[in-house]
């Protein structure tokens, strides 16, 4: 019930484009994801604390490579095959896909690439073209495949990891 209301107070009040129901669903994944992310260190480190640590520096590395802060184009070479790994650059593009891709919004330029060219809001953020990046399909698809390999990996970790005490 919560996660409904927080939806509807943010799409309404800062008046999204795009569609209440892909904001939800985009919202709700991307919190589970999180969830499952906090199960999964929780079972798989010795420690409270060793959890509180590598949770949040996971999260924030994935952060920086999702899309927002290091645009794609900027992502170090040796490191873009990370950048596919972050659930939140699949959360970050169902978002702005929904809300600009064939909106009005979408075609004022607002940006300038190195050549000084105008650039959108989709193509300054890499999210103009591709089969993945400019599609909210196929970005909460590939949310919920990562929901559902965190939760395989934390069942796995609660199963097989072990941290007796002796």
């Amino acid at each position: 019930f919560t996660s409904l209301l927080f939806s509807v107070i943010v799409y309404y009040s800062v008046k999204l484009t795009g569609s209440f129901v892909i904001f939800f669903v985009t919202y709700y994944l991307t919190t589970l994801v999180g969830v499952i992310l906090a199960y999964l260190f929780s079972a798989a480190v010795p420690s409270l604390e060793a959890a509180n640590a590598l949770l949040p520096t996971y999260v924030t590395i994935c952060l920086y490579f999702g899309g927002l802060f290091i645009v794609f184009d900027k992502i170090p070479k040796g490191w873009e095959w990370f950048s596919w790994t972050s659930f939140l650059r699949y959360s970050w593009g169902a978002f702005m896909v929904d809300n600009y891709q064939g909106s009005d919004l979408a075609q004022i330029p607002v940006f300038f690439d190195a050549n000084g060219n105008p650039q959108t809001v989709l193509e300054f953020y890499g999210m103009s073209t591709g089969p993945v990046m400019n599609s909210v399909a196929a970005c909460l698809g590939l949310l919920t495949t990562l929901l559902v390999f965190f939760s395989i990996l934390g069942v796995l970790a609660l199963v097989y990891i072990r941290h007796d005490k002796c």
